[in-house]
């Protein structure tokens, strides 16, 4: 009798489907709906948001320690240092902006304010969760 020394072809078509297994649940644990490319993307942008709102704090804080009272004070050359890439100057392409309200009660008051057709629905979620109101 004679004794085979090679990978039979079902020993090969079974080590190829166990492949294909494993790729496709790496797949979609990458890049599915909930996969570590999203979640990546959204702790990126919610860390951009928590930045911005902390930078409007600091402002706010600093800007009623001087009392300052006028709502235009904010000009735009602090707004862009505060949004950074979400700054624009062009009122047609502004995804978020800062809103800036006096009153006897809370001095400054900054809000920021963003496009609804620009954010996903997890990105408004974050927005809102952070005091931001939609653009009117």
């Amino acid at each position: 009798m004679r004794k085979e020394n090679g990978i039979t072809l079902l020993v090969l078509v079974i080590t190829i489907i166990i492949l294909l297994i494993i790729m496709g649940i790496t797949f979609s644990v990458i890049i599915g709906d909930e996969g570590m490319i999203r979640r990546t993307s959204e702790t990126s942008f919610e860390a951009k948001i928590d930045q911005i709102v902390e930078l409007m704090d600091e402002k706010e804080d600093l800007y009623n320690l001087e009392n300052v009272t006028n709502e235009n004070f904010l000009p735009s050359s602090v707004k862009q240092s505060i949004l950074g890439e979400y700054y624009s100057s062009d009122e047609n392409k502004k995804t978020l902006d800062i809103d800036c309200k006096y009153s006897e009660e809370n001095g400054i008051v900054m809000t920021l304010v963003y496009k609804k057709s620009a954010f996903s629905d997890y990105q408004i979620e974050i927005l809102e969760d952070n005091g931001a109101v939609p653009m009117t």
